[in-house]
């Protein structure tokens, strides 16, 4: 199975976008130069990531390098919706930023284990899909000021991914959350 360079082209001075997708079981293996948060909606299926499989459930959140191979598919004979929030890494963090702005990046650091997968049932996803979901209706908002409250709320998503991390060590309960 080969692999295409999914181009979406971003605006320059504000490479976010937040849009629905509907995963298709026939879905190709892409990447792409952008970042990706994804929200299962509806639907079940499988996201792959080169050799690797997660399972796909409402309400899952995963974190999507702007390197990495993959495709989310669904089960066969069933709708599968997804709320993308694409953004170029130097939206957060341009060349030359402080290292405080570089740090919303780990997130989608890859560090051996692949994609991140934050389960539907755990207190994580619980925190972080009502953050999307702001994130979602700023960005339907059509007004120019609400770039502010989309930008928060991307930094407030990757913030509390980053504060729990750094709460929990590598033992805990809570590290099942995210799933490498």
């Amino acid at each position: 199975m080969g692999v295409f360079f999914w181009r979406y082209n971003l605006e320059p001075e504000f490479p976010l976008r937040v849009l629905e997708y509907e995963a298709a079981p026939d879905d190709l293996m892409h990447s792409h130069d952008y970042l990706e948060v994804a929200l299962c909606l509806e639907g079940t299926g499988r996201f792959k990531f080169g050799q690797r499989e997660d399972r796909i459930e409402p309400g899952d959140v995963f974190l999507i390098d702007n390197c990495e191979a993959h495709v989310a598919v669904a089960d066969p004979n069933v709708r599968m919706r997804l709320l993308l929030a694409l953004f170029l890494p130097e939206f957060l963090a341009a060349p030359g930023c402080r290292p405080f702005d570089s740090a919303y990046l780990t997130p989608f650091l890859d560090d051996g284990g692949g994609t991140r997968r934050i389960r539907h049932d755990s207190s994580l996803a619980q925190e972080l899909v009502p953050i999307l979901f702001e994130l979602k209706t700023a960005a339907e908002g059509g007004n120019p000021s609400d770039r502010y409250l989309i930008d928060a709320n991307l930094r407030r998503f990757l913030g509390v991914v980053i504060k729990r991390r750094g709460q929990e060590g590598p033992h805990s309960d809570s590290a099942a959350d995210v799933q490498q």
